[in-house]
């Protein structure tokens, strides 16, 4: 499986500016008429220091450790 990562600006709830990764999945399929293209699949989320993030909505993140909320800049 190939994966796409992507740094995002964010700032957190005490204004500061952060970095988050979205790490975008992608699949191949072999048929009859040979391989397909790759063909995106799952998104996931991260702070850079590993923690895992949920997609909260209008450009929102939730850490998933520490409960903060992050907002794209």
């Amino acid at each position: 499986m190939q994966t796409k990562s992507t740094p995002i600006s964010v700032i957190d709830q005490s204004g500061k500016k952060r970095v988050i990764v979205e790490i975008q999945h992608f699949a191949q399929f072999n048929g009859l008429n040979g391989t397909s293209p790759p063909v995106p699949t799952t998104k996931e989320y991260f702070t850079v220091g590993g923690n895992p993030l949920n997609p909260i909505n209008d450009g929102k993140f939730q850490d998933v450790l520490t409960d903060e909320i992050l907002r794209v800049a």
